[in-house]
């Protein structure tokens, strides 16, 4: 019937020149960061904006189990500890929201990083000035284009009203309220 064959393998082994050369410590850091495939001319802000999300997730992290140990707690017949404590459940959602608006930038800006991107203003197309980048490394858009959007109320951001509407104290007129309302 069929005769079978003895079968021989050859192990393969390396040649004396052939060797992968060892990776170095820098480059297993990279490759375990994942931003191995970044521009040298931004690894730093890449790195600077991981950093920047792992903070303030984690500080949202801490904020939203604060609220959540708040609303556990028991107070009996306290309705002021009661209040409290909703008033401070409310305040640490409301930053913890307001922290979400960044992350969701940071993200953006990581990835315009990882897309070849980063640096260009997305109304103009142009290059963005790069003390504009060091100074907000998640930023969209060049000063210029910012500041026409901001005229156009293009940009939904909260903003304090104007300091011509503050009272001022070196207004007379408020110096005569404040004593008459002190003599009462």
């Amino acid at each position: 019937m069929g005769t079978t064959r003895p079968t021989s393998r050859k192990t393969a082994r390396p040649r004396a020149g052939k060797r992968k050369p060892r990776a170095d410590t820098e480059a297993i850091l990279r490759n375990s960061t994942g931003n191995s495939n970044i521009p040298a001319k931004w690894q730093a802000p890449y790195r600077r904006l991981m950093k920047m999300r792992d903070e303030i997730t984690g500080e949202r992290r801490r904020l939203v189990d604060q609220a959540r140990e708040l609303k556990h707690r028991v107070h009996g017949d306290n309705i002021a500890d009661a209040g409290t404590d909703t008033y401070n459940q409310d305040f640490a959602l409301g930053i913890a929201s307001s922290e979400q608006q960044a992350l969701f930038e940071i993200e953006g800006a990581l990835n315009r990083i990882k897309t070849g991107r980063y640096g260009i203003c997305e109304a103009t197309g142009k290059r963005i000035d790069a003390a504009r980048l060091a100074a907000i490394p998640w930023t969209r858009f060049s000063a210029e284009a910012e500041r026409d959007l901001e005229a156009n109320d293009a940009v939904n951001r909260a903003r304090l009203g104007d300091w011509r509407d503050l009272p001022h104290s070196s207004d007379p007129s408020s110096k005569d309220n404040d004593a008459e309302e002190s003599e009462e």
